[in-house]
């Protein structure tokens, strides 16, 4: 189904992302083991909660987003009802960062700051908006 309405890399991307969780994965392991060194490891599956709770919430909103918009001719959806559709969306465009399959942080590298985020935002916004003139 994925594929009929030219979905497959978000199908894709999302199961790669709950697989992970939901069965056996050294690396989801690892990601919730913290301490100070090697030595004083503990498993803390607190570290992550803000993470899979924004993980949820960004992507079933856009799922919800993405279902509207695509099955809106099939579903018979209203103009005001898909006008709340383009606002949710763009609540989710302004997010500077949505969650990554692997963070950052449990690469232990520094992920770009929050201006170099706004610069790279705010140039492909400029080239959406040169592309759509065309």
């Amino acid at each position: 189904m994925a594929n009929e309405v030219e979905l497959d890399d978000l199908y894709d991307f999302l199961f790669a992302v709950t697989s992970d969780i939901v069965h056996f994965n050294p690396r989801i392991i690892i990601r919730n083991a913290w301490g100070e060194n090697e030595q004083e490891l503990k498993p803390s599956t607190e570290s992550f909660d803000l993470y899979y709770q924004n993980f949820c919430r960004t992507y079933s909103l856009y799922l919800f987003c993405k279902f509207s918009q695509t099955f809106k001719l099939e579903l018979n959806l209203s103009e005001r009802y898909l006008s709340s559709i383009l606002e949710l969306e763009q609540d989710l465009n302004e997010q500077l960062r949505w969650p990554e399959a692997v963070t950052y942080e449990e690469m232990n590298k520094d992920g770009p700051k929050e201006i170099m985020r706004i610069l790279m935002k705010s140039n492909y916004e400029s080239q959406n908006s040169e592309n759509s003139d065309i």
